[in-house]
């Protein structure tokens, strides 16, 4: 099928890998790649997706002060063409309404864009409000009708809405955005909160086809794994309080922290403090497919997080068959499948995390990881997750 006939998507984005950091916000890339792979075959159609990053510069005195040019190119994300364009004003610590200023820039860009997909798109994905709001300005200054919806995933919302400009340009959004996509109900309120008027469907993440590998081995017994960031709404201070009283009943008890973050070297100091070294071990940032083959060597996932909305992580330990140990904090205890773990509520202080770490580990033997594994796959695989986006594409489009 010509280029001119097929069906056109454009994800309008600030959040995507570049070539030169392809692990940084990895999560977007990952969800467009699966419905590159899978819009063909739902709808029978070719498609063609572009995605248009628009990135804020990272320090403003040098764009001004040294006249330092803006990055702007073009490059192949796999079968995904993504035209970065870092703008020279846009940032969301600055205190004013910054769009009069970027609508005529993007205009040029969007020229440009409408060359490279064949034609206007059907569709426009924006990634974050953010992104949504800067959209909605720019269709309405050019006068498009472009259905679009918004995807978000940030956590809390409110870090878009610092600003008094940004509040009202988000109430005002409602008029014309098609859906907007959650990924947890807490984001919901959290919508519902800043108007009424929004209308937002859930769609979990999805997980890596990686992680969707037989599960070959047997783990190490009374071996428990952490993924994620190493950062303060993780709640990694209270599972290590924890470690130390889960090992004055099971010595042979052993954590593993994979991921990397600005409380490492803390984190690092409190395990040494406590003499938990021989029992908590850190492996930095891994690959996918390290991440997949580690969790498989594992008998239980622990998600300790203050914050949540749909964690990756948790997704991709159940699709491994992993018993799952979440704090509950509005979301995390949504996304555990029944029968996929337990759930505790810990005051902070550990003691609570700790005696539902001692709780799993007594009832292992009543977990079957292949029966996990099963339902997981039904609501967190690519397939599904690709489906359930292609029907909201297809009302829109």
């Amino acid at each position: 099928m010509e280029l001119s006939k097929s069906k056109k998507l454009l994800v309008f984005t600030g959040w995507y890998p570049t070539p030169g950091n392809q692990h940084q916000y990895t999560f977007v890339s990952q969800q467009v790649k699966i419905m590159q792979h899978w819009l063909p075959q739902l709808s029978g159609q070719d498609w063609t997706i572009i995605v248009w990053h628009e990135t804020t510069p990272v320090d403003l005195p040098n764009r001004y002060l040294r006249r330092v040019s803006p990055k702007n190119f073009e490059w192949k994300d796999g079968e995904v063409l993504v035209k970065h364009r870092q703008s020279t004003i846009l940032s969301h610590r600055l205190w004013f309404d910054q769009s009069l200023f970027l609508v005529g820039n993007m205009k040029v860009t969007y020229k440009k864009i409408v060359d490279l997909l064949g034609g206007a798109p059907d569709c426009v994905w924006t990634v974050t409000l953010s992104s949504a709001i800067l959209w909605n300005y720019f269709e309405s200054s050019q006068q498009l009708r472009i259905p679009f919806f918004l995807q978000e995933h940030s956590n809390p919302l409110s870090m878009h809405l610092k600003k008094k400009h940004k509040v009202k340009a988000a109430r005002s959004l409602v008029k014309r955005v098609s859906e907007v996509v959650v990924v947890a109900d807490r984001q919901i309120r959290e919508f519902s909160d800043l108007c009424k008027d929004y209308d937002c469907r859930v769609v979990w993440n999805a997980v890596d086809p990686v992680f969707l590998d037989t599960f070959l081995g047997m783990p190490v017994k009374k071996s428990m794994i952490y993924v994620g960031r190493l950062s303060g709404e993780k709640g990694l201070y209270r599972l290590i309080e924890a470690v130390k009283l889960v090992v004055r009943k099971l010595p042979k008890f052993k954590l593993s922290i994979i991921g990397s973050g600005q409380l490492e070297e803390e984190l690092r100091l409190t395990v040494k403090r406590l003499n938990l070294e021989t029992v908590v071990k850190f492996y930095g940032s891994k690959t996918s497919t390290q991440i997949s083959s580690m969790l498989e060597e594992h008998e239980v996932f622990v998600l300790p997080s203050y914050y949540e909305n749909c964690p990756v992580s948790l997704l991709e330990a159940q699709v491994k068959g992993l018993p799952c140990l979440v704090t509950k904090n509005g979301a995390s205890e949504k996304v555990l499948l029944n029968g996929n773990g337990i759930v505790v509520e810990d005051d902070g202080s550990g003691k609570q995390l700790a005696d539902g770490i001692l709780e799993i580990f007594e009832d292992i033997s009543s977990y079957d990881r292949d029966d996990i594994k099963r339902r997981s796959v039904k609501e967190f695989s690519p397939g599904v997750f690709a489906l359930r986006m292609y029907n909201l594409i297809k009302e829109l489009s």
